[in-house]
């Protein structure tokens, strides 16, 4: 017997059962491999929002008379009066023309410019000079730590 003819029948006696084998394989993988069921997709966590605080009132750029009324909020942050520091809460201070302080100082107490809100107010009125002023609405713990929560707008004081 030559070897052609061996291989030719060795090829003619296996291929049927090779493509049924190849058939089969490839009808399972066009049905999603014959589980009915969904595959679990990856556990993730899902985001945690940011917290954010936000001078309401007045916008930036307005033009304001005395008292100014400042209206505060938060976002994704707990507004609660000084006392114990918590992950996740504190109280507004608004600091006037004197910048907002950075995270993880103390912000100062009975220094000018610098108003605390420690009984959790979200409202409060300030009185300043005619003229162009910077409002930083700054977050800080329990302990009055500024919090890298911070708004700043500029507003102009109406004269007279």
């Amino acid at each position: 017997m030559s070897v052609r003819y061996m291989t030719t029948r060795v090829i003619s006696r296996f291929l049927p059962g090779v493509a049924l084998v190849a058939a089969v394989l490839l009808t399972v993988a066009a049905c999603g491999g014959g589980n009915d069921q969904a595959s679990p997709s990856p556990v993730t966590e899902p985001a945690k929002p940011k917290a954010a605080v936000e001078i309401v009132t007045p916008q930036g750029g307005a033009e304001v008379a005395n008292p100014v009324k400042v209206t505060m909020s938060a976002s994704d942050f707990t507004v609660e009066p000084a006392g114990p520091v918590r992950d996740g809460a504190g109280h507004f201070h608004v600091m006037a023309d004197v910048g907002c302080v950075p995270p993880g100082d103390p912000i100062p107490l009975e220094t000018a410019g610098f108003n605390h809100f420690g009984k959790a107010q979200t409202e409060a009125s300030l009185t300043l000079a005619p003229g162009k002023h910077t409002l930083c609405l700054q977050a800080g713990d329990g302990a009055h730590t500024a919090l890298d929560l911070t708004d700043e707008i500029t507003v102009t004081v109406a004269g007279g």
